[in-house]
């Protein structure tokens, strides 16, 4: 037995030794930066516990603030930041155990209780409210909102949301020398992201615009003209026409704002954009409105290109053979008056509400003739309106078989001419209202051409039959019991009818 004993000493005494060694190996070593490093974070965090205990808001009060009507919009997006809650959930906890989790800090992912808030609602907090209500009243930069009026700008579409409407004008430089965020804190602070969005949601809806108003433009004509509509120095100039400037929270020199070498304010206007698709505005919606801000440019551009296509003194009445009748036919409004120089003057071709076509010009009536110009180009809009046409009843837009005969045997056409093309004479049918005044309103335009009408009567059984002559050619026809109704029916016709107007106007020119 002894023996057997003194032959299980050694490994023993051998085990002794190796754990003696392993306990000195895990002494662990530390630095004297180290140490200092440790000094320097225990004592921040003694003055941060300290900090937030005596003036962060409890989660009660962070609540109210954030539910108090006169609490500006820039501070509650401060307000709803992760760290401000969490310094709320903190200085709670603190307040109702004297405790906190120091896991759940590090982490972040805290939260007060049902219990913990009922406890919390029991201490009074009318003294602490007293300073922290401060934060709410803080001096904020002016709220340009939707509803402030803009001379000369459509209504800036609303963005709900009041967070993402911030975060719109909040630059990445604010952001630079805020080490303690985690990046994905600060991506989600500022309007890069937003911005990303709004240059694709920019560049897609302008592309569907031109695209639409344009339908014999090339590929290489629309590139060129969604370039000039999204240029930095566009964007920039609706920015600050907007007063988004005024907004921007940034850290960058006014001066290299205001020189050009930043393209800041076109970024905010993208910014915009990208934050109202977020919000859940329609792309219809926000295709209106930049439509409407892209007006004036688009007209530049039309302006510009047809100028370099001579003019067809043609086009209305070939527009007019194609599509027109009497009872629907092409009108021309004015969407711009010029003023002769600066201003060209805008005129809209269309079929009811539906737009052929546009004409810019410097003058009135080269302004009509590019717009019905523009008209004979839109091949699918010609195509529908034409197919209309032949189904429209053939008696609605011409006389009688029987009538037709009695003019043709009437003396006046044996001095008169009828137009060469048969678009001439047009007879006044029931589908033509008849206005009372129509002559005294259609003299003025003879007057601007230098001619004068003639009104040649005849008897057709128990009616009159008139017609409107202008340099020996018969241009209109009317029945009527009466001359004066008669001839006021010849002239109601193209005062009804502009397409039919311009027409003769060009022909008696």
């Amino acid at each position: 037995m002894n023996d057997l004993k003194t032959k299980r000493d050694p490994p023993a005494q051998e085990e002794t030794r190796d754990l003696k060694k392993a306990r000195v190996q895990e002494i662990p070593k530390i630095t004297e930066f180290q140490i200092q490093q440790i000094e320097h974070h225990t004592r921040t965090l003694q003055k941060s516990l300290k900090y937030l205990i005596e003036n962060a808001p409890d989660y009660l009060q962070y609540q109210q603030i954030l539910q108090a009507p006169e609490t500006d919009d820039i501070v509650k997006f401060s307000m709803r930041k992760p760290l401000l809650h969490l310094a709320s959930v903190v200085k709670s906890k603190w307040e109702t155990h004297g405790q906190v989790g120091v896991q759940q800090i590090i982490d972040g992912d805290i939260d007060l209780t049902p219990e913990e808030r009922n406890e919390l609602s029991k201490v009074s907090s009318n003294q602490k409210m007293s300073s922290v209500s401060q934060v709410s009243t803080s001096a904020a930069a002016p709220n340009y909102t939707t509803t402030t009026p803009i001379r000369g700008m459509p209504p800036l579409p609303e963005i709900n949301d009041p967070d993402l409407r911030q975060r719109v004008f909040i630059h990445k430089s604010t952001y630079t020398n805020k080490l303690y965020l985690n990046p994905g804190e600060i991506i989600g602070a500022h309007n890069e992201r937003l911005e990303f969005l709004g240059d694709s949601v920019l560049n897609h809806l302008v592309t569907k615009m031109i695209f639409e108003r344009f339908p014999e433009a090339s590929e290489g004509e629309l590139s060129n003209l969604r370039s000039l509509l999204v240029k930095n120095s566009v964007l920039t100039e609706l920015s600050l026409k907007y007063g988004f400037d005024k907004q921007l929270k940034s850290t960058i020199n006014e001066s290299d704002l205001r020189d050009g070498k930043q393209k800041i304010y076109a970024d905010i206007f993208e910014a915009y954009i990208g934050a109202l698709a977020q919000d859940g505005k329609t792309p219809e919606a926000i295709q209106d409105w930049l439509s409407q801000l892209m007006e004036g440019l688009v007209k530049e551009y039309e302006y510009s290109t047809q100028q370099k296509e001579p003019i067809n003194r043609d086009a209305k009445t070939e527009l007019y053979s194609m599509i027109g009748t009497a009872s629907s036919h092409p009108i021309y409004e004015v969407e711009q008056m010029g003023d002769g120089s600066r201003i060209p003057f805008v005129i809209c071709c269309k079929m009811g509400e539906e737009i052929l076509g546009r004409g810019v010009a410097p003058g009135n009536k080269e302004a009509g003739l590019r717009a019905a110009m523009s008209a004979l180009k839109n091949r699918d809009l010609l195509a529908k309106y034409s197919h209309l046409r032949l189904l429209l009843d053939r008696d609605a837009s011409v006389v009688k078989k029987t009538q037709t005969n009695d003019v043709n045997n009437t003396n006046v056409n044996n001095s008169k001419t009828s137009d060469k093309d048969g678009l001439f004479p047009i007879t006044a049918d029931s589908a033509i209202p008849l206005i009372t005044d129509a002559k005294n309103q259609l003299y003025p335009y003879f007057q601007r051409i230098g001619v004068n009408p003639e009104y040649v009567y005849s008897k057709v059984g128990d009616h009159y039959m008139c017609q409107l002559v202008v340099k020996g050619k018969v241009y209109g026809l009317a029945y009527a019991l009466s001359k004066k109704v008669a001839s006021q029916r010849a002239a109601s016709i193209f005062i009804a009818d502009q397409g039919a107007l311009h027409a003769m106007l060009d022909r008696a020119s």
